[in-house]
């Protein structure tokens, strides 16, 4: 899906008036360039998946557990876009650019459970960006394209400019796109008590499951299943319970990205 959709950014910029293309490495040096692109794959991996574990494997629950799980989307996303503010070249609509890409890959998590999947699409979007199509990612230096080289040539407000297409309305239309369907894969709806988030339904076939009780008076605040051989447990409901302020539900729905098990109602 990164991979795709930064692609699509791409075609964007190229259908401007203006862009140039130009051959990649795999054109210009044959298929000796798949090894270096390989090796920037690696690179790319291991920083994005960094910057994933912090964000999203950290921060994203942390804050969610005590202030609420859209509070924990919207402040660990705000944070990643103005972790980019120092960039080279950075503009105002870079940093907004990049606090939406935070929730969208925080919306991605929750939704998926963990972060293997957000892991995966940060690698795939940042390496097309860069590597594949040689555009500028974040401000960041130029990399050799291994399929074509594209230089953009329309306004920068549409293209970002030197900051890549990190800061340009292109992107933002993507964004806001991509953004609007995982809202919709994951909802605030009021729950049977009338408290709290849930999060709907991750598949049309649901394994079995049964109801959790918490004892803090909700009925029923979430159910339970099994996912990939993983069962969810008491104890987070528990821990949860302590914050008084929110409801047993609202913490079904960050341990459902925290433990690999999914709660519905």
């Amino acid at each position: 899906m990164g991979l795709l959709m930064m692609s699509i950014v791409a075609i964007g910029i190229v259908m401007l008036p203006r862009t140039a293309l130009a051959r990649g490495t795999l054109q210009t040096a044959g298929l000796v360039a798949i090894g270096g692109s390989l090796l920037m794959l690696a690179g790319t991996a291991i920083q994005s998946s960094a910057e994933e574990a912090l964000f999203r494997g950290w921060l994203l629950p942390s804050i969610g557990l005590r202030a609420g799980p859209w509070i924990g989307v919207t402040v660990s996303s705000l944070l990643f876009g103005l972790a980019h503010g120092l960039n080279p070249h950075v503009t105002a609509l870079g940093v907004i650019n990049l606090t939406l890409f935070g929730g969208f890959l925080a919306l991605y998590a929750l939704r998926e459970g963990g972060l293997w999947g957000a892991c995966a699409w940060h690698t795939a979007w940042n390496w097309t960006e860069s590597d594949l199509f040689g555009l500028s990612g974040s401000g960041g230096p130029l990399h050799g394209a291994l399929l074509t080289s594209v230089k953009p040539g329309g306004p920068d407000v549409a293209t970002g400019g030197a900051f890549g297409p990190d800061g340009g309305l292109i992107q933002l239309a993507v964004l806001l796109i991509g953004v609007a369907v995982l809202v919709s894969l994951v909802t605030d709806v009021k729950n049977n008590s009338g408290n709290g988030l849930k999060t709907v339904g991750r598949s049309k076939r649901q394994p079995s499951r049964r109801w959790i009780s918490t004892g803090d008076g909700t009925s029923p605040p979430c159910t339970m299943r099994e996912v990939k051989g993983h069962q969810c447990t008491l104890r987070p409901l528990r821990a949860c319970q302590r914050i008084r302020s929110r409801s047993a539900s609202t913490c079904c729905v960050w341990w459902y990205a925290a433990s690999s098990c999914a709660h519905s109602s």
